[in-house]
């Protein structure tokens, strides 16, 4: 068990699940928020990465929706 003060401050992040129709900017929008994390299971942030005009991104990209929960399992280990 952890017992932690209530006097220290916690880093918190922001967690969103962005769904949408096809073409409808669902990865431009995810790419425009504050230092994102994009869990990339279409290939979709290919058409973006490596241009100067926009922001950097941090992208984890699977094989298969199947190996979210493994992802994201460890993102939680390491405090990400």
């Amino acid at each position: 068990m952890n017992f932690e003060s209530s006097a220290q401050p916690v880093a918190r992040r922001l967690k969103i699940l962005i769904y949408g129709a096809p073409k409808v900017g669902k990865t431009w929008f995810a790419i425009h928020t504050p230092d994102p994390l994009i869990i990339d299971t279409e290939s979709s942030t290919d058409a973006y990465r490596g241009r100067a005009d926009l922001p950097p991104f941090t992208v984890a990209k699977t094989a298969s929706p199947l190996e979210v929960t493994p992802l994201l399992e460890e993102l939680h280990k390491t405090g990400a």
